[in-house]
Order: C-alpha cells, then structure tokens, then sequence
C-alpha cells in the first residue's frame, strides 16, 4: 500500500484535496438523484395529462365516428389512444406511495372536466440511482379509461421512460474537469504553502555545511514566520557558539604555546644529553598533539570559503606531491570529477587516510570514482586491518587500535576523527570498512546533489 501511496507532502495534500472534492460531489449526486427520477416522473406525468386532457377536449368538439381519426393522430411514441376502453378489471393496478402520487397528479388535472376518467398505475419501476436502465423497460406504465358526456369512450395507454441517469450525462466528463481544475488551483497553493518547509529543509542540510549562510527570510503566514524566526536564531546562537570556541581555543593554544615554548628553552639549557633529548622528545610530542587538537577543532567547522574544485586535478596532483617523497601510492583517479568543497580541508582528510594507511601497511592505493548521485574517494591498504568490533570507535577523537601514545608509533589517534569531522562539513561521511583479503579501506562519500 505505501508503494502506490505519494511520498511529498504536496502530493499527499494534493490527493486528500482531490478525493474530498470527488467524495464530496459523488455523495451530492446520489442524494440528488435518488429523488430526481421520482421528481421527472412527476413532471413528465403532469405534462402527459395536460396533452391527454388537450386531446379530449378536441376529440369532444368532434362526433363519435370522427374521435377515432383524432385520437389515432394524438398517438406519440409515449402515448397510444384507443377507441374502445380496456377493462380494468383484467390488469392488475400497482399500489404504492409513488403510484398513488401519480394518480392524484392525473386527478386533480381532471377532476374540473365532466368526463367519468380511471386511471390505473399497471406498473412503476423501482427508481435505482446511478444503475443504468435498459432501453427496453419503462419507469410508468399508464392506463386512462374515459367516458365522454355523450357516453363515447376512448382508453389512453402511456408509457414514461426512465430519466437518464446523471452518470449518463457526461458527469464523469464533469468530475474529471474538476479534478482537473482541483488539482491546478490547489496543486499552486499547496505549493506556496509547502515551499517554506522545503526551504527550511534546506537551511537546515545547508547550516550544516556552513553556518554563515544567508537566513532565512522572515514572511508568510504566521507559522512560517515563527518557524523561520526561530530558526534564525538557532543558526545566530550556533555561530556565537562557535565563535566562542574558536576564541576560547586560541586563548588556549596561545598559552599552552608559550609554556611549550619556555619548556623547549630550559630543554636546550639542560647538560645532561639523554636528559636533555628526552625532554626536547616529549616537547615535541606535546606541540604536535596541540596541534591536532586545534585541527581537529578548526578543520570541518566552515570556516574557509567554497568552490567548485576539480577532484581529479586535485587528488593526482597530492599523489605526485607524496610520491616525490617517497610514498608508495598507487592512483585510479576518474577523470574530470568536480565537487564544491573547501579545497585545502578535503585534501588534509585525503592526506590523513593516505598517511594512516602507509604507517600500517607501508603502501596504499587511491580510487577517485563518481556516479549520478554520489562520489567515493577510496583509500585501500594491505596491513593488519581493525577489529570490526572497533570500526566505529577509531572515529572518535583520541581513539586509537595501538594504545601507545607514542608520535613514532600509535599517534595521537585524531588523524581519522579529523577526516570524518571534514566529511561531515561537506555532507558527507567516511566508512571504513576491513577487506576479505586483508588491509582496510577508508572511503569518504559525498552527495553530489549539493
């Protein structure tokens, strides 16, 4: 059921419109035509006895031998005169509320006549609205027995066909013009009323990838401008936030800097030089775990600029660059691949996953690829892997599979959590996953949608 059943909000909006307005005009038709046949009966029967009453008051100005040639000429294709009356002791009269309406419509349109008239209702058809009726069955069947002043008789039989059914009379034609128009009309202004949700969906993906984007505009109905005042205030209260981080982060990387730095001083003074190397060893440590952490808080948050970058350039030129210094790195780079970015961060995370893997498996292979919707930059290796149980885990700041700390062996454990917190500001992710034949791949994916 939920295959056939709209996914948007317009389109769902759309269909509930349209289904109330069809619901609405089938369920006034069929109230309508359940007491419009018994109202056309009705009409058509008075008009009948009005031209039966216009016959027999010609016929009467007329001798009795002469009323045969007048009747036979008032015979119509509902109407047939006979001049011998037909005993009503041999048909059987229907009795029922309809037919006895009918009879007091011909009653009362001769009673003010000095004729002798019966009339018998043979037969009324049960009224079924919407259900087409047979071209061969009949809603009335009449007979009228009349004894002129002079004792001439004359016997009317007539026969009143059923009123064509408003399904007949081009009403679906009506109901699809205004589906048609419904659908239009309603189609437009469920559009100006859904607009503003999709923009702030929008806003949303986009704060997300850059908190400086412009904000939202402010009008519409009430609701809309509430949701999109709100909105712009979270967005104001995040880029404060950030900037209180970032003002809080160098405060703190200055001062840590400058102790680091009085360390490495009184270091370089020290006479002793195992002591004097160890010392200057952790130092340097020291500065290059600073260091991380202020990339690992800096990169991703949108700061830099955006442009349309071409990856393949990009990434061929970065392999060249480590090869030259003597990385192995092999490269299947698609050509001509764009993506708007911050250039500088997506090749810091590229570099990160390309320095990762040579530390554990002394090579690595890189694969630029795009498809309609996505691109993939794969970094593949040949080492040892991670446990599956610890894939999501080496995502996080300061986790690494090596428990050594050390700069020269396990790092500081904040090169992958850098290169997914880049992902993430550009919309996308990394996944990292182990190979069945050994070695790990890294893979940072961008919607290309943007």
């Amino acid at each position: 059921m939920k295959r056939f059943f709209p996914g948007t909000l317009k389109a769902q909006s759309l269909l509930l419109l349209v289904a109330l307005l069809i619901s609405s005009h089938l369920l006034t038709l069929f109230i309508y035509e359940r007491h419009r046949e018994e109202s056309v009966l009705l009409t058509e029967a008075a008009d009948l006895a009005q031209r039966i009453i216009g016959v027999i008051e010609l016929a009467n100005t007329f001798a009795d031998d002469e009323r045969i040639r007048i009747l036979q000429t008032a015979q119509t294709q509902f109407l047939t005169a006979y001049p011998e009356v037909v005993p009503l002791d041999y048909v059987a009269c229907q009795k029922s509320a309809f037919a006895d309406e009918m009879l007091k419509h011909f009653k009362k349109a001769f009673s003010q006549r000095q004729y002798q008239i019966d009339v018998c209702a043979r037969s009324v058809a049960t009224l079924k609205p919407f259900f087409h009726t047979p071209s061969n069955s009949n809603a009335l069947d009449l007979l009228i027995n009349l004894q002129f002043a002079d004792q001439g008789n004359a016997s009317f039989h007539a026969l009143l066909p059923h009123a064509t059914s408003l399904l007949q009379d081009r009403v679906l034609l009506y109901l699809g013009l205004v589906s048609l128009i419904s659908l239009i009309f309603g189609g437009l202004m469920i559009s100006r009323l859904t607009s503003p949700i999709r923009t702030l969906g929008n806003a949303a993906t986009t704060i997300g990838q850059d908190l400086k984007a412009t904000p939202l505009p402010e009008h519409g109905p009430e609701e809309i401008r509430l949701a999109a005042a709100a909105f712009n205030t979270m967005q104001h209260r995040l880029q404060r936030t950030l900037q209180d981080q970032k003002d809080m982060l160098a405060a703190i990387s200055h001062d840590l800097k400058s102790g680091l730095t009085r360390l490495q001083l009184r270091a370089e003074m020290l006479s002793d030089e195992v002591e004097r190397q160890g010392m200057e060893a952790v130092v340097m440590d020291m500065k290059k775990m600073v260091s991380s952490i202020i990339d690992l808080v800096r990169l991703g948050n949108n700061t830099g600029p955006r442009q349309k970058t071409n990856l393949s350039y990009l990434l061929d030129n970065l392999v060249h660059a480590l090869c030259e210094e003597g990385r192995q790195i092999s490269a299947e780079i698609q050509g001509d691949l764009s993506f708007l970015c911050n250039a500088s961060e997506l090749q810091r995370a590229v570099q990160n996953l390309l320095d990762n893997a040579i530390k554990y498996a002394g090579s690595a292979t890189l694969t630029l690829s795009g498809s309609g919707r996505e691109l993939r930059i794969c970094v593949c290796d040949t080492g040892p892997g991670i446990p599956a149980e610890r894939l999501e885990d080496v995502l996080k700041p300061f986790v690494t599979v090596d428990p050594s700390r050390s700069a020269a062996t396990g790092g500081q454990g904040l090169g992958l959590a850098i290169a997914s917190n880049i992902a993430r500001s550009h919309g996308g992710n990394l996944t990292l996953e182990n190979r069945s034949s050994g070695g790990l791949c890294a893979t940072l994916i961008f919607p290309l949608d943007q």
